[in-house]
This record gives structure tokens, C-alpha cells and sequence, in this order.
């Protein structure tokens, strides 16, 4: 059952963001992109693995998403403060247009913006980047980060405290809530991580909400000083 008008005006006025129990219709014919594929049958790149021991590495192995905009190149946005990095999937048409920026857009730009206020988190406390689509293994120069060779263990820096994927190439089950099997550690910075579905996953299969709030509810505690690192 989806909040009337009326009852998501009355939970604004009380500070309340209600994005777990408001999910988005399903598409009207039902279908629903298949993880590890596109609906033409490329193939996607690697998926995570399902270990949560292994995210870490695997993580550590794929090189970045270089999006060059304006005669720049960059491989990361955000302030360099932010403590938190979001990571995103790889995009299964990055190569149709290369100037394209990083991060989301639309209605899961929206839902991602809901879901950070909800653990009080706004756009200065984030920096992000993207896996690129290439399984070429990255052999980064540290001391150039924004370089097509980048890997996320190069845009880490001091302020970094936790790293957040956004999957869409996992098979995640909506029954599956407990945070241990979606938290892994970089190697290297021996950071937290932790993943969940892609927001715009999330907007096709609500079910995957309450999984994605406990992960949340974790990475609050961290940031907030209320759990080890």
C-alpha cells in the first residue's frame, strides 16, 4: 500500500523520509533485466562475488570508469572530505557515450538522495565513481588517480571511512536482510564496505528496500562513531 498525498505531506512536516515503505510500481509488462545480462544477451561484466570476504578484492581488481568532460578527465566526483565512497556498477552502454558524467540520474537520482538523507547523509558527505566495463586488470599510478587505469583503492584518500556499492549485476534476494553477507573490507586502506542494489534496481523490485535500509542503518552507525571501523 503506497502513502497517500496527504500522509507524505504530514511525514515531511515531521522529518520523516519514507522511501523504504513507498515502492515504485512495477513496470507495466512485468519484466525485469535479469542480472549478469542486457536484454539483447551481451554479456555484463564479472558480478560481485557471493562471498562477502571476497568483495574486497574483487573490488580491487576492476579498473575505474574515465568520463572526460569538458577537456578534463575524471574518474571520481564529490569533495575530497567525504567520508563516504559510493561506488557504481559498471554500465553496460559507457562506451556508447564516453562523455557522459558518473553518477545516477532521474528517479534514481532521486530515490539515492532519499536514501542518504535518511541516514543524514547529503551530497558533500559522498564522492563517487564507476566500474568501467572493461575487464582489463588496472595497474593504476597512484600519484594520478584520474586516469583511465584508475582502480578505487587510487581514489581513496585519508578522509575515506567506508566504501557503499551499488549493484546491478548481483543476484540479490529480498529474504536475505542480514548486513554480514554484504560486507566485505578493501584491502590495502582496510576499509569497510558494504553493497547493495543499484537504486534503480530498487525502484524495479522493492522487495530489495528493507535489505538495503539494514546495510544503511550500518553505515550510519559507522560514521557516526557508534560501531568499530
Amino acid at each position: 500500500m503506497r502513502y497517500t498525498a496527504r500522509q507524505l505531506h504530514c511525514l515531511t512536516a515531521m522529518g520523516i523520509v519514507p522511501w523504504v515503505s513507498a515502492p515504485a510500481p512495477a513496470p507495466a509488462d512485468g519484466h525485469v533485466v535479469k542480472p549478469g545480462a542486457t536484454d539483447d544477451g551481451v554479456a555484463l561484466p564479472p558480478v560481485a562475488p557471493a562471498q562477502s570476504a571476497a568483495l574486497g578484492a574483487w573490488l580491487m581488481a576492476r579498473p575505474l570508469r574515465l568520463s572526460c568532460l569538458q577537456g578534463a578527465a575524471r574518474c571520481v566526483t564529490g569533495p575530497d572530505e567525504a567520508p563516504l565512497l559510493v561506488v557504481l556498477d559498471a554500465a553496460a552502454d559507457e562506451s556508447a557515450d564516453e562523455s557522459a558524467d558518473l553518477g545516477l540520474s532521474g528517479e534514481a537520482e532521486r530515490l539515492f538522495e532519499l536514501m542518504l538523507r535518511a541516514i543524514r547523509l547529503g551530497s558533500r558527505d559522498i564522492r563517487l565513481c564507476q566500474l568501467s566495463s572493461s575487464q582489463t586488470t588496472a595497474g593504476a599510478d597512484t600519484a594520478m588517480p584520474d586516469s583511465s587505469t584508475a582502480t578505487v583503492k587510487n581514489v581513496c584518500n585519508a578522509h575515506t571511512r567506508a566504501l557503499l556499492l551499488l549493484l546491478n549485476t548481483w543476484d540479490f534476494s529480498a529474504d536475505d536482510c542480514a548486513v554480514e553477507q554484504h560486507q566485505g573490507r578493501l584491502p590495502g586502506p582496510e576499509l569497510p564496505l558494504w553493497r547493495i542494489a543499484h537504486p534503480q534496481r530498487l525502484l524495479e523490485q522493492p522487495a530489495l528496500k528493507r535489505q538495503s535500509w539494514q546495510v544503511l542503518k550500518s553505515i550510519h552507525a559507522l560514521l557516526a562513531g557508534d560501531s568499530p571501523p
